[in-house]
């Protein structure tokens, strides 16, 4: 990152300065510049991990736009290089950027740890591990999400822990659209009453600060776009 003085930052870039600072200790060929309100990464990005006994070493050139408003948008990261077939490993948008994950799983797991340290550790770390584990062995490592609508009901059936994705569309549309009384039988099949089984953690979810991040996703599951 170039030099600049600290006085002339804004409060965005400052934190974003020193949050590079951390990544660049693990990704010293990543550099940082600033433009438009946002933040931009770009640079060799180099995996080392050890997964299953096997040692799996790779670089790739990455481009990275964080948003002012990050953790509460997502950055955008693609693969510069072209060493991403998105024929042969299909998690890529038609924009060129990288499906790391459910956009509302991101946004829940980045407040809980709103640095570019965990995005890059918990994210880019295992979609890059990921993609050398699929090129090697034809499998996903730790499986494998559905695409568009289908892909985030699998994110709400593990958010609501019910074993259907039929069952995770119930509860998405109780918590974004439809009350349900305690006493009738609670949708995940369990054979108790709403109120003794996911009365509470629905109730939690519709007056949590992310509840819009619910509504956005049952408006496009809803209309099917």
């Amino acid at each position: 990152m170039s030099a600049r003085s600290h006085t002339s930052m804004t409060d965005f870039e400052l934190a974003m300065y020193y949050q590079f600072s951390e990544v660049q200790k693990r990704q010293q060929y990543l550099t940082m510049s600033f433009f438009a309100d946002k933040a931009v990464i770009v640079g060799k990005y180099c995996l080392f991990a050890i997964f299953e006994g096997e040692e799996y070493l790779r670089s790739f050139e990455i481009e990275v736009i964080v948003s002012h408003d990050f953790p509460n948008i997502p950055p955008i990261i693609k693969e510069t290089s072209g060493k991403i077939n998105r024929k042969i490993f299909p998690h890529v948008y038609s924009d060129g950027s990288l499906c790391l994950e459910v956009k509302t799983k991101i946004i829940l797991e980045l407040r809980k740890n709103p640095t570019l340290c965990f995005y890059f550790e918990h994210f880019v770390d295992s979609y890059f591990l990921s993609y050398i584990y699929f090129m090697k062995h034809g499998r996903m490592p730790f499986g494998e999400r559905s695409h568009n609508d289908k892909g985030t009901l699998e994110f709400y059936k593990e958010l609501f822990g019910v074993n259907s994705i039929n069952i995770a569309r119930e509860f998405l549309i109780i918590l974004c659209e439809r009350n349900l009384k305690g006493h009738n039988p609670c949708p995940c099949l369990s054979g108790n009453r709403y109120r003794n089984c996911h009365h509470d953690k629905i109730s939690a979810l519709k007056n949590s600060g992310e509840f819009y991040l619910f509504q956005n996703d049952y408006k496009t599951i809803t209309s099917g776009k």
